[in-house]
């Protein structure tokens, strides 16, 4: 199910939208109007990089956060540490969220450079860094880089790395777990976006593809009845393409 729902992506707007009217119609609506209350406050204004993180109760609680607070990009390296969520932990958290995943050799630096040219600026999260989350001053759409839990983000990260953000803290200990920085960066930031004057909802275009992606996932035996609907908007003249349906 998780390939249709990334092929999804791929259907005309038009499709899409006659797709989403027809998941509308075999779903409660007290439930769509919960999609549509939570995808209104969705933004991708604020992404994530999770950089190798391996622990599977951390990258639970990331994923966790990420939807508690809003936002919807993950981006995640796994080229030295597979990233394996504990689904009791995460709660079903992933299929609201995109997740772009990174293997393979020089994943940090792909993952980066495909961030940065889409016009989104990198900051890296390091102890000792002087621009603080709580204050932090939008200069416009930000990744937060998250590394291992042992070591932090690597080198490749701070060489690409647009600016440096840090967590002020005051005790003796100088780090926080993961995923607790996770949370307590996105805790401050995205409330602090919502009372900006940045527009920092998602584009129609996504918005769509989101409303989209949510409903089928939301749907038990989706992948059945997502196929069963697209046939039928092939039959009635709508564009689907071959690999949506190979999917």
């Amino acid at each position: 199910m998780a390939t249709l729902l990334k092929q999804l992506s791929l259907l005309p707007a038009p499709t899409q939208r006659a797709l989403i009217a027809q998941l509308q119609n075999i779903t409660l609506p007290e439930r769509v109007e919960r999609i549509d209350e939570v995808l209104a406050k969705r933004t991708a204004y604020v992404q994530l990089v999770l950089e190798n993180v391996f622990q599977s109760h951390n990258a639970s609680a990331c994923l966790r956060s990420a939807d508690c607070f809003g936002a919807l990009h993950v981006h995640i390296v796994e080229d030295r540490n597979k990233f394996d969520p504990t689904d009791g932990i995460a709660l079903g958290s992933s299929k609201w969220l995109h997740l772009h995943k990174y293997g393979h050799a020089n994943a940090t630096e792909r993952c980066l450079q495909n961030i940065k040219n889409q016009g989104i600026r990198v900051a890296v999260t390091a102890p000792n860094a002087s621009k603080s989350v709580f204050d932090y001053a939008f200069e416009g759409p930000v990744a937060l880089v998250f590394g291992t839990e042992r070591r932090g983000a690597s080198d490749v990260c701070f060489d690409l790395a647009d600016e440096q953000v840090s967590i002020p803290m005051v005790g003796f200990s100088e780090s926080l777990n993961v995923s607790v920085s996770v949370a307590v960066c996105l805790s401050h930031m995205l409330p602090a976006l919502r009372r900006s004057g940045i527009a920092w909802q998602l584009s129609e275009e996504e918005a769509v593809y989101t409303r989209l992606n949510w409903l089928a996932a939301d749907l038990r035996h989706s992948h059945i009845i997502c196929k069963r609907l697209l046939r039928e908007l092939a039959a009635d003249g709508y564009e689907v393409p071959a690999q949506v349906m190979a999917a």
